[in-house]
């Protein structure tokens, strides 16, 4: 039977900042629980038709395919670095299709450790590796995992010394997970019900999660979230972002590991971003619009005050930082 291309109904939908009608916001679905039958009945008509279409050219489709899997190299080895005592990387295998995370202690010659591989996991039809982190004492592993494809990601934490997986679960979480400066404490945000990292949470190893501790609520909805670690490893570092702005916050794990400080508040079409060496935060700064290309700056840690910085090299508006 030929199929007839599907034709969404018209519900119209007056959205009263522009007045504009807009026939098809039923299918806007943000809800995080259940699907709404209607749209996915009018999903699976088009991709009925789809598969339809495209059934008179599969055999072509599949020999492109084969033409571009032929110069992949499917069997291949990311480059390793360094980080506290081991070497990381990545590796593909012909044949399989989620990347094997390996590490090697203290030299390359050392026997490989394969500490995730996702090509194991055959009980579920997808697969999305969010983010992973290793305990400072390398005995532990925290990824983030999404097995339906709605990125909604579910925290696990490994044994890397038995293999096991710890009790501990975080639901509803966004793709990053950071530890804290010690085996005990890990760092996640949760997603509200626009999908957006709004909430930071330190969570105890060990403990439920009704008795993590929140530590920072980014409530502006035009602000998406994020963070991570700094690469001397002694801050976790939150950026809260919209299109033309950011802010930047920063915990001391050395001294008070559930302390979230401001670094600079937010000023419209002001994006900067930070890292930490020594006695200096390092910043790159876009000054409200002035340097569209970045300008490198630091300042003190003590004073993170926008007027406490200085220039590390002087901005030059034909090369991008």
């Amino acid at each position: 039977m030929t199929l007839l291309p599907p034709v969404a109904k018209k519900q119209p939908t007056v959205h009263a900042y522009h007045s504009v009608p807009d026939e098809y916001h039923w299918l806007k679905d943000m809800s995080k629980t259940g699907k709404r039958q209607d749209i996915m009945e009018y999903i699976t008509a088009e991709n009925a038709y789809a598969k339809q279409q495209f059934a008179p050219n599969s055999g072509l489709a599949d020999s492109i395919y084969k033409e571009f899997l032929a110069k992949i190299e499917e069997t291949d080895q990311q480059v390793p670095y360094f980080k506290e005592n081991y070497w990381y990387y990545t590796r593909t295998v012909e044949g399989e299709q989620y990347p094997i995370y390996c590490r090697r202690f203290e030299t390359l010659e050392a026997p490989e450790q394969e500490y995730l591989n996702p090509n194991l996991w055959k009980e579920y039809d997808f697969i999305a590796v969010g983010g992973l982190s290793v305990s400072p004492s390398g005995n532990l592993l925290a990824y983030t995992l999404d097995t339906s494809g709605a990125e909604k990601y579910t925290i696990f934490f490994k044994n890397l010394v038995t293999g096991e997986l710890l009790l501990d679960l975080i639901t509803e979480s966004s793709p990053t997970v950071e530890w804290g400066n010690n085996d005990d404490t890990v760092y996640y945000m949760s997603q509200d019900d626009l999908f957006r990292a709004d909430k930071l949470y330190l969570h105890t190893i060990g403990q439920d999660k009704s008795s993590d501790v929140l530590l920072f609520h980014n409530s502006d909805e035009k602000f998406d979230g994020g963070f991570h670690k700094s690469g001397s490893s002694r801050y976790l570092l939150v950026e809260v972002s919209s299109p033309q702005t950011t802010e930047s916050h920063y915990i001391d794990l050395d001294v008070n590991a559930t302390e979230v400080k401001c670094f600079w508040p937010r000023e419209h079409k002001h994006e900067y971003s930070i890292e930490h060496q020594g006695d200096y935060f390092l910043i790159v700064t876009n000054g409200g619009g002035q340097f569209l290309n970045g300008k490198f700056q630091r300042t003190r840690i003590e004073n993170t005050a926008r007027d406490q910085w200085e220039d590390v090299l002087t901005y030059n508006p034909y090369h991008q930082i």
